[in-house]
């Protein structure tokens, strides 16, 4: 836990560190973004889903505000179709957006089950905290 409150930890302030570190904790969410987008074709046939624009915005840009506004400050993607059209919107957004954005990218469709088990290393940095996960 990168928190520098929790620094010079002592046996006398234990419950006092517990505290902190319930506050200082990192949020994160993973997003499931890897369908193909049938439903919205001919629109997905040349960008993905989450990248379809929605108010003047990739329709993935409003969930990562909303995460942003709940606390969130890293997001995982859960990619498949068109990787490479998602990594660069991860290269252009991140700042953009203040969050550390990361993906993970399944070989082949894994199900909605399947990226989660992918994440795991990603989402579990030991602490025990809680995630969001959303599917797009």
């Amino acid at each position: 836990l990168n928190c520098p409150l929790l620094t010079g930890r002592t046996k006398e302030n234990r419950y006092a560190v517990e505290l902190l570190r319930h506050i200082c904790i990192i949020m994160k969410a993973l997003i499931l973004v890897g369908g193909y987008g049938t439903r919205l074709r001919p629109l997905t046939l040349s960008c993905p889903k989450p990248l379809i624009e929605f108010a003047n915005k990739p329709m993935i840009v409003h969930q990562m505000e909303a995460l942003r506004g709940a606390g969130v400050t890293e997001v995982v993607l859960a990619i498949n179709y068109q990787p490479e059209v998602m990594m660069g919107f991860i290269r252009e957004w991140e700042e953009k957006l203040g969050m550390k954005i990361v993906c993970s990218q399944e070989k082949e469709p894994m199900g909605t089950a399947g990226p989660l088990a992918l994440a795991r290393d990603i989402l579990d940095d030991g602490s025990g905290s809680p995630f969001f996960c959303f599917k797009q």
